[in-house]
């Protein structure tokens, strides 16, 4: 997994969300066979801020079969383990 720990939190304008809450709710999305959505993700920056951590930022978007869509920003800052590079939190 791209998360640091099973603690990582994202941050919405609903305020904060545990990992586990955010995985159980995309995976409710199209859970009856519907559409799902077309994801894509532009304009990102990745920015070092030191030797282990960096943050990036771009542009996040859903578009469904029907024309409909979801839009946002979004900014992930990560840490850098023996593992690889992980998120430890994002906000969008």
């Amino acid at each position: 997994s791209g998360y640091y720990d099973s603690g990582f939190v994202l941050i919405t304008d609903q305020g904060r969300i545990a990992l586990g809450k955010r995985l159980d709710d995309l995976k409710a999305i199209g859970k009856d066979g519907g559409d799902r959505g077309t994801l894509s993700i532009s304009d990102v920056d990745v920015a070092e801020l030191g030797p282990k951590s960096a943050i990036a930022h771009g542009r996040i978007r859903l578009v469904f079969e029907d024309g409909s869509e979801i839009a946002s920003w979004f900014v992930t800052a990560y840490r850098k383990t023996p593992f690889g590079w992980k998120a430890v939190l994002t906000r969008q």
